[in-house]
């Protein structure tokens, strides 16, 4: 057998195992993350639900420049979409297809050649605040490349973009309670002062 069809069987070889090996993965990508928020349940929901809020907070214009993001008449609650286009992103778009006020939002993804998917939040009030579970689902098939790529590289940087867009929302979150809490100006210290002064 000459060395060149040695080489040949060899790579067929390889690429089999790598085909098999891509069937064992999981037929689902499924990444879940979590934050607690110092701020009540009613406000992160709203900085979800709201798909115009997302802009808040989301990481996907840090993750590329370019996009640009439409919105559907309807901004929040069952019905509510966006799409975006943009250089890295491409294109797609999600809509909310289930929503439990306070509780729970569902939302189906479409990134167009590159599939579907569907990412929920869930909400749950703590000592603290509020407790939002982030999770993401999507099925590859049984195409053992979109394995090996939900497996080895998605699961990975859709974590890396969870645990980002949660510290982002917590920021915001607790930065709109903040915002709303009663002023500590000269003006409401003055009543203090007088109080003080005559005890």
């Amino acid at each position: 057998m000459s060395s060149a069809k040695k080489i040949g069987l060899g790579v067929v070889g390889v690429a089999l195992v790598v085909v098999a090996g891509g069937y064992l993965l999981p037929a689902q990508t499924t990444v879940e993350r979590s934050i607690e928020v110092q701020a009540p349940v009613q406000t992160v929901y709203h900085l979800v639900n709201n798909l115009k809020e997302n802009e808040k907070w989301s990481t996907w214009k840090e993750q590329d420049p370019t996009v640009k993001t439409t919105y559907s008449a309807q901004a929040e609650g069952v019905g509510a979409s966006s799409s975006w286009d943009g250089e890295k992103m491409k294109t797609g778009s999600m809509t909310i297809t289930d929503a439990k006020e306070n509780e729970s939002i569902v939302l189906a993804l479409d990134f167009g050649a590159q599939g579907k998917a569907q990412s929920a939040f869930s909400f749950e009030g703590t000592e603290k605040g509020t407790k939002v579970t982030w999770n993401f689902v999507s099925n590859n098939g049984n195409n053992p490349i979109k394995r090996y790529m939900g497996a080895l590289v998605g699961k990975n940087m859709i974590g890396k973009a969870f645990d980002h867009g949660l510290e982002n929302l917590k920021r915001v979150s607790e930065q709109t309670v903040a915002s709303q809490q009663p002023s500590q100006g000269p003006e409401a210290a003055a009543p203090a002062a007088a109080t003080n002064a005559t005890n």
